[in-house]
């Protein structure tokens, strides 16, 4: 009983305009980190160390600085997405037996930005949808 009081007193039928603010928010983060991706597509990897800490691990911090400072929730999910994909494209980046690392790389480095880039859009995406209805 004292459940079903406090749902009540606590929920809401309609869209307000609390609820269109913070929306608003975190489009504004899939922009901002969309923005990241196209710039990070422009700094072509070398070498798997130049990658790994000038490249993949600064846009890593920074999701998850976003994360913490905004309470992004795309941060969130990005940062979640992270925590189970770092560990293959770090062993996939250590793996000495490549003949043509370079080419390898950018291959890895092209896969990481467009899965990254595919989860903001859709994110952004059904955030609009939601926002027109």
């Amino acid at each position: 009983q004292e459940i079903s009081t406090f749902l009540k007193t606590h929920s809401s039928c309609e869209f307000r305009a609390m609820d269109r603010c913070y929306i608003q928010k975190q489009l504004e983060n899939t922009t901002h980190i969309l923005q990241k991706i196209k710039n990070l597509r422009l700094i072509i990897p070398k070498e798997s160390e130049n990658y790994l800490f000038r490249k993949l691990i600064p846009f890593v911090q920074d999701i998850s600085e976003m994360e913490r400072d905004t309470r992004s929730d795309l941060g969130e999910i990005l940062f979640e997405y992270f925590k189970i994909t770092l560990s293959f494209i770090f062993d996939t980046c250590n793996t000495k037996s490549m003949k043509d690392s370079k080419k390898y790389l950018k291959e890895l480095d092209k896969i990481v930005l467009d899965e990254v880039e595919k989860v903001v859009s859709t994110y952004d995406q059904k955030l609009r949808e939601y926002l027109s209805k």
